[in-house]
């Protein structure tokens, strides 16, 4: 039996995780690594085709420079479609976006009345709330109030783009003229996020320079 599911696992990943970039993400030690997934317990690698259907997931991108409960202020989001275990599209998109299509009012939590008292809530302070699991389920209704459609959450902050950069080394964004790199990640980050709102999708453009970097990788 064990070996039954570790094949069919084995299958599952090796097949979904390729067809994902289309053949472009080379993973060294390919069956050495598989293995270790399946049997060390890669959450869901059993799940992959129907995880990676016809599905939209929102990775919001946290400044953890500027807190908040789950991690950070949310100045950008990546929307990641799939279709038939592929990736179709990458979007990397302002948080503002979606937060000014919201219509009415929205009544904030009271620690957010009393830290932002700016009227109604909007999707950029949603993700308020420790219990990630609780804030995912606040930020998606933003989200779909705004016009998105959301199947799962994902949150990353600065600490883990970090540890991306330490792997992967500099890279550079195209809207803005940076070279960035772990060391300067973090100073980066807060000096745009201080000089005007716009300039918070700067976590974007990063995150838009890491995927191109990690389409052509290995890992």
């Amino acid at each position: 039996m064990v070996l039954v599911v570790g094949g069919g696992c084995g299958y599952n990943a090796a097949r979904t995780l390729r067809g994902i970039l289309d053949g472009q993400l080379k993973i060294e030690n390919w069956n050495l690594k598989i293995v270790q997934w399946c049997f060390g317990g890669l959450p869901l690698v059993n799940e992959m085709d129907k995880l990676l259907g016809d599905k939209t997931y929102i990775v919001l991108l946290q400044n953890n420079t500027e807190l908040r409960p789950s991690g950070g202020f949310m100045g950008s989001f990546v929307k990641l479609k799939t279709q038939n275990s592929k990736l179709k599209t990458l979007e990397v998109e302002d948080i503002y976006q979606p937060d000014g299509q919201v219509v009415g009012y929205v009544e904030p939590p009271a620690p957010i009345k009393k830290a932002f008292p700016f009227g109604s809530w909007k999707l950029r302070d949603a993700n308020w709330d420790v219990d990630f699991s609780v804030a995912g389920e606040q930020i998606a209704w933003f989200l779909e109030q705004g016009g998105e459609k959301v199947d799962g959450i994902i949150a990353v902050n600065l600490s883990f783009v970090n540890l991306l950069l330490g792997y992967l080394g500099e890279i550079k964004t195209v809207t803005y003229d940076e070279r960035v790199t772990a060391q300067n990640l973090a100073q980066l980050a807060q000096t745009y996020s201080e000089v005007n709102k716009e300039k918070r999708d700067f976590l974007g453009a990063v995150g838009a320079a890491l995927f191109e970097r990690i389409n052509r990788t290995s890992i």
